[in-house]
């Protein structure tokens, strides 16, 4: 990890029967309904509930610091104009919160990562709010419609053909070859309408 910290790890091959990548964990609806409260960049307080929302949101759980959050966000852009009611919140979980100052640093640590990802483009469709520190576990407990965070992003699709929300747990980035392929996928197939859970 730089020049400042290293550590040996140790990988052992497993029997053909142990657990897949498939069959990793992931986040399930709760039932409780999907909102949110944060911090939007200019620094107004913000809440929203699926509830209220017309045409089809995507919540993205990231962090600026999150190479796959980005991944993640330039596939989303992609979809921004096959889909025209597509509305993205980003729910930002960032770090040194908790240094004097570190509210401010983080918004605007947020709103350069805003311009850097072209996000700013369509301010009118996608939103950036702090939520909380970079921690699953605060993640978890600020969004109670999930029934944990496993992974930074977590992503949830509401539209109003559907009975529950579509949850996707990690992602993987254009390196992944195939495995990118079915993401772009999976994504165009929830915003379209399509649900399931994965």
């Amino acid at each position: 990890s730089g020049h400042h910290y290293h550590t040996p790890f140790h990988g052992m091959p497993t029997e053909s029967s142990a657990l897949a990548l498939g069959d990793a964990p992931v986040a399930q609806w709760t039932g409780l309904p999907v909102a949110y409260s944060g911090t939007l960049l200019n620094g107004d307080s913000v809440q929203w509930s699926a509830a209220d929302a017309e045409g089809v949101h995507v919540l993205s759980i990231m962090g600026s610091w999150c190479p796959n959050c980005m991944d993640e966000h330039r596939l989303i852009l992609r979809l921004l104009d096959r889909f025209p009611d597509l509305h993205i919140h980003t729910l930002a979980f960032e770090r040194g919160l908790d240094r004097e100052g570190g509210l401010s640093a983080a918004l605007d640590r947020l709103e350069r990562y805003a311009q850097h990802m072209g996000l700013d483009q369509y301010a009118d469709r996608w939103t950036l709010q702090l939520v909380g520190p970079a921690s699953k576990a605060v993640a978890q407990s600020a969004l109670p419609f999930l029934d944990r965070v496993v992974s930074f992003p977590t992503t949830i699709v509401v539209g109003p053909n559907q009975e529950a929300p579509w949850i996707h747990t990690g992602f993987n980035g254009p390196a992944m070859g195939p495995a990118y392929d079915a993401e772009v996928a999976r994504f165009a197939a929830a915003i379209s309408g399509s649900s399931g859970s994965r």
